[in-house]
């Protein structure tokens, strides 16, 4: 032990301790025998109220069907409001609507500065909603 070093002395104590506290651990188990964590039961979003939807259904007859009539694309035929179509182009979601509606795509104007957020936020929540419904 007259060779070691105080440091070398000290980091073979730290080097020892570890390796005890490793050897105690118990072993790692393997993934066929790790439990599963329960499934978290999804909470369903509550139903928009309908002071919500009567005023999106208002602001979007007055600023949306004029090219969206009932759900319709009456500029680009394929693209409806019809869940599906909202699900297969990722617009199946309020923020998205929200986006869509706030800033326009393509031929489709932004409607983020003549609207509020929350107008805004009333029209998404209406045509999620009507999709949902089919319209």
């Amino acid at each position: 032990m007259k060779h070691l070093w105080p440091s070398g002395l000290r980091i073979c104590l730290i080097f020892t301790v570890a390796w005890n506290v490793v050897a105690a651990s118990p072993a790692i188990a393997a993934p066929s025998q790790i439990e599963p964590l329960p499934e978290e039961e999804a909470i369903a979003p509550s139903p928009p109220s309908s002071v919500k939807l009567n005023n999106g259904k208002t602001l979007f007859q007055q600023n949306c069907a004029v090219c969206h009539i009932n759900g319709q694309n009456l500029i680009i035929a394929h693209k409806t409001l019809a869940y599906d179509t909202l699900k297969t182009y990722g617009m199946n979601s309020i923020e998205a609507i929200t986006r869509q509606v706030t800033y326009g795509k393509n031929v489709m104007p932004a409607f983020g500065e003549s609207l509020s957020s929350d107008q805004i936020d009333d029209i998404a929540t209406y045509v999620l909603h009507q999709a949902q419904q089919g319209w």
